[in-house]
């Protein structure tokens, strides 16, 4: 029985959370990292890594050669969105604004229920998965994986295990010394992934009259596969609230 793996990261700029990830079997992520690799190291491009914010302000690894090089630029992000399409099986992202998390968060019980908006996020992904899953390859075992250095892990610990999920693993972002055949690309496919829908989700909030079709192109290329996505609005927290609370799987702690 294959095991599934999810790899998950966040972007947190502008006061929108947002955690995303992908889906696939450990087969499958190798070949992505063998894949993703090839591509970053293309003549043209001799990349080490792939990071969205230094991508789109041309710096770290992109200072040179890539400002003003729109077919270069276009063409380098349609590779690894392929790459990324023909290696996985579903998308995830959840994502909240800072302010409307904020004043749902003093409402009594809620901090017990949500943590913070990284693990609001992150745990309304992980119910996506288990739900998906379910439908998809119910008998399947499932990782959750997130980056190590992601603030919060322990509470996001606390929360799953609470939940009834298996405790989330935490990997490095980038290749560990101690593990140089490690999988580490997928978390770079994340970023993507989460960066586009926080760019994308201010667009549309932040423009009147803005509409889905105008948000950016790598946004659409990235949605144009199958995918799940929770947007928790103010409005909607205190439903995402009782659907949590209707989970059999959830055991809130009760008051003492």
């Amino acid at each position: 029985m294959a095991a599934l793996s999810v790899y998950f990261d966040r972007s947190a700029d502008t006061g929108i959370r947002v955690v995303a990830g992908y889906v696939s079997t450990p087969e499958h992520w190798q070949n992505f990292q063998e894949e993703w690799l090839k591509w970053l190291a293309r003549p043209q491009y001799r990349v080490p890594y792939f990071h969205m914010k230094e991508f789109a302000h041309s710096l770290g690894a992109y200072k040179d050669g890539w400002k003003g090089q729109p077919r270069k630029r276009r063409e380098f992000l349609v590779g690894l969105i392929n790459i990324t399409k023909s290696n996985t099986f579903h998308s995830f992202r959840a994502s909240v604004r800072s302010d409307d998390f904020r004043r749902f968060i003093k409402i009594r019980h809620m901090e017990r229920l949500f943590g913070n908006e990284f693990t609001l996020c992150a745990r309304a992904c992980c119910r996506d998965v288990r739900k998906w899953a379910g439908a998809n390859f119910p008998t399947n075992p499932i990782e959750y994986v997130f980056e190590c250095g992601d603030e919060g892990k322990g509470k996001l610990v606390e929360i799953m295990e609470r939940d009834g999920f298996k405790t989330p693993i935490f990997r490095p972002k980038m290749p560990s010394p101690a593990d140089l055949q490690g999988i580490f690309t997928p978390f770079q496919a994340a970023d993507f992934l989460a960066w586009e829908v926080r760019k994308s989700l201010g667009q549309v909030e932040s423009e009147p009259g803005a509409q889905w079709d105008d948000v950016r192109q790598s946004f659409k290329e990235l949605s144009s596969g199958l995918g799940s996505w929770s947007h928790h609005p103010e409005q909607m927290l205190e439903e995402t609230a009782q659907l949590h609370l209707g989970d059999p799987a959830v055991r809130l702690p009760t008051d003492n």
